[in-house]
């Protein structure tokens, strides 16, 4: 144990952290990913003991004071758990949420910074970092509330100017196993991802009172792990593989350089403080999620959020009341019309809809796929949470080779 304390101090305890929390959505029915954000801010900042300086939280703040809400100014992102909006720091938020706020932040760039209060990522070649993202993704890109979507090529090329002794990563988004074309192997930095390339993420605890979901299948795994870990024993490979066994939903990716597998996640979720102090520094997780009632029936497809919600307060609710049934029915022609948009330009484009049917391993195309993409948005607006899982299907047809002309004409 001493020899492990000393090699853990050599590692970590004389190097700064720092932390990057981004919560790329907007909306009362997103309010899980806010939840996951301040949980894990709370990880970093109480039982990490991580400055305040050193975190850098991202999120749009309309969920905890929404008048959806029926706890103002209260988030929490378990059953019963405890207030985790209370004493997070926002640096970033309402119309500063952008992706290219992320970049700069991730570059350090604070002359590229569009509002907030300009805190970037200043890392040195001594430092451990922590960057965790939770929200909806397509294929090559995660979304955020400003200025449309972080694209997949854009973030890696982000990360891998960045100076840094060592770097993980956490996404929570469907098709978040798109993320990292071409990550290198060999630079310190380790990424784990909620799902494939293909596959969406799942939301996870339905509370019937505040009418929502509280979180994320793969943000309350790794975070319920941490919370019930000592930080100077669990390693990031031990949390991975944790985590991807007990996420049912979706099937958890990693990328990069494993050889970060044997790090401790103190070294990016703690610091010394929390080594030092042991055992007094572990809190335990009250909430045995084993036993939570009919726990597989809270999964749900980050598609469906929106939809189930309304079921299910038609369900808890059966007085016929004319508003959720009239919201249902919105939702419902929602999806049908983004369906029939979609298929109508595949179609056109590739001559039938058989691509719609298929799956992408990995986007190859990303010039392609970013131009058509920017052009859906400005001709038909941004995609819905649901509508997003339509994305693959532009994806495919770049890297069939058809003309971004061809497409965006369709």
């Amino acid at each position: 144990r001493i020899l492990f304390l000393l090699s853990f101090l050599f590692v970590c305890g004389f190097s700064a952290k720092w932390a990057l929390l981004v919560a790329g959505s907007a909306g009362y029915s997103n309010y899980r990913h806010q939840s996951d954000i301040c949980h894990a801010y709370h990880i970093l900042r109480d039982t990490g003991r991580i400055p305040a300086s050193n975190i850098i939280t991202i999120m749009k703040d309309d969920v905890a004071n929404s008048p959806s809400n029926p706890y103002p100014g209260n988030l929490i992102n378990r059953p019963g758990g405890p207030n985790v909006y209370s004493g997070v720091k926002i640096d970033y938020r309402g119309s500063a949420c952008t992706p290219g706020n992320v970049l700069n932040i991730l570059k350090g760039n604070s002359t590229g910074i569009i509002g907030g209060n300009g805190k970037v990522i200043r890392s040195t070649s001594d430092d451990e970092v922590f960057f965790y993202y939770a929200d909806h993704g397509g294929t090559g890109l995660v979304a955020m509330p400003n200025d449309g979507y972080l694209y997949a090529q854009d973030l890696v090329e982000a990360l891998t100017s960045m100076t840094f002794a060592r770097m993980v990563v956490y996404i929570e988004a469907c098709h978040s196993g798109s993320m990292f074309p071409g990550l290198p192997t060999n630079i310190n930095l380790y990424a784990t991802t909620a799902s494939t390339a293909s596959q969406s993420s799942y939301a996870y605890y339905y509370d019937s009172s505040r009418r929502t979901y509280l979180g994320d299948e793969y943000s309350i795994r790794w975070m319920e792990n941490t919370d019930a870990s000592k930080m100077n024993q669990q390693t990031v490979g031990k949390q991975f593989d944790t985590v991807k066994s007990q996420v049912k939903g979706s099937q958890c990716q990693q990328f990069g350089d494993t050889r970060l597998r044997s790090d401790i996640i103190g070294a990016y979720q703690g610091t010394m403080a929390s080594v030092l102090k042991g055992v007094e520094m572990n809190i335990s997780n009250p909430y045995d999620r084993d036993s939570y009632s009919n726990a597989d029936g809270q999964r749900v497809s980050s598609y469906d959020v929106q939809l189930q919600i309304l079921l299910r307060q038609l369900q808890d609710e059966p007085s016929n009341d004319p508003s959720v049934m009239n919201q249902i029915k919105l939702e419902l022609a929602s999806r049908q019309r983004i369906d029939e948009i979609v298929e109508s330009i595949v179609v056109q484009v590739d001559g039938s809809n058989a691509i719609m049917n298929q799956d992408i391993v990995e986007l190859q195309n990303h010039d392609c796929h970013k131009a058509v993409i920017e052009g859906f948005k400005s001709i038909c607006g941004p995609f819905s949470d649901y509508g997003m899982k339509h994305i693959k299907n532009f994806a495919i047809m770049c890297d069939r080779g058809y003309e971004v002309e061809k497409i965006l004409a369709a």
